[in-house]
């Protein structure tokens, strides 16, 4: 019932203030249009459920090391055919005696997946993928074919300002990614970001010895590096420094309320935005130096034989 309120009470639309919802294991998104309406979702999404708590509904234990989770085993269900069959099936002991023990994980990662994946009091998603949370809900939306997560996880990916996250983020992205399903093409992209920081940057990274992804980065036999490096330095949206202002174009008239297309910075008196002649997005002067998606798309569809951890 509280679902269905909700849901008839957000449009499909690209609005800048979002709650999400998660039909069918999914994740779509629908716009706050009022202030009404969006201080509710704030509030709702800020009323997390607690899941050590017992309730009508969570009456399912998930045990993971010393901690007991209380869930309701249709919506994990609806959300994963692994945990359908665990959870629902006749042929599982789990049913049966109304509780799980998952080994192999501990109790913060799996808080956080049901935390994903579960809706709040008001049968609200929030949208739980971020460059913080990835490494764990990517890897554990592999483990569990949780389809809904997995493609919030690689939106995360086309996202332009994927460009933005740390070299540290970029490497937990990666190695926790590094034996699942996802796409070559998810991996090139996490890669071709990383290859586009500085390589004193790189090497000056700390505590990532046993890393796959730091060991191929930093190891300099690899001629595949030397090569993406000399590629990621045309990928941006900045000027060549060998052509001059080849790549972009600069409005130079007084304007306003002209946004940058990709951190929806607004331009003030006399503030200069510049289109990139490849992408054509009107862009603010610090987002310049991101990577150019078309420049980067075209890269990506010249890499036919590229299989860093193959």
């Amino acid at each position: 019932m509280c679902r269905g309120i909700v849901a008839s009470l957000i449009r499909p639309s690209q609005g800048k203030n979002a709650c999400f919802l998660a039909m069918g294991g999914g994740f779509s998104k629908g716009p706050c249009d009022s202030p009404g309406l969006e201080g509710f979702c704030s509030r709702a999404i800020a009323k997390a459920v607690d899941f050590t708590r017992k309730s009508f509904f969570r009456r399912f234990t998930i045990e993971v090391d010393d901690a007991v989770f209380y869930v309701n085993p249709h919506v994990l269900a609806q959300a994963s055919p692994v945990f359908e069959a665990m959870l629902m099936g006749s042929n599982f002991v789990e049913r049966t005696k109304s509780s799980a023990t998952l080994v192999g994980e501990t109790a913060d990662d799996i808080h956080l997946l049901l935390k994903a994946i579960c809706p709040t009091y008001y049968a609200l998603y929030p949208y739980p993928v971020n460059e913080k949370t990835f490494p764990t809900l990517a890897r554990l939306a592999d483990k569990f074919l949780i389809s809904g997560l997995r493609s919030a996880c690689e939106q995360l990916i086309l996202q332009p300002s994927i460009a933005n996250c740390t070299v540290e983020c970029l490497i937990r992205m990666l190695d926790s990614i590094r034996g699942c399903a996802y796409s070559g093409d998810v991996q090139q992209r996490l890669l071709l970001a990383l290859l586009s920081k500085p390589l004193n940057e790189l090497r000056d990274v700390r505590n990532f010895s046993a890393s796959p992804t730091y060991t191929v980065i930093t190891n300099s036999k690899n001629e595949w590096v030397e090569l993406f490096y000399e590629e990621c330095e045309l990928l941006r949206h900045t000027v060549i420094k060998k052509e001059p202002h080849s790549n972009r174009t600069v409005i130079k008239e007084d304007i306003r309320r002209i946004y940058c297309e990709l951190c929806s910075l607004t331009s003030r008196r006399n503030t200069q935005m510049h289109i990139c002649s490849s992408c054509r997005r009107k862009l603010c002067l610090n987002c310049l130096n991101m990577l150019c998606p078309a420049l980067l798309q075209q890269c990506i569809d010249n890499i036919d034989n590229y299989a860093p951890f193959s």
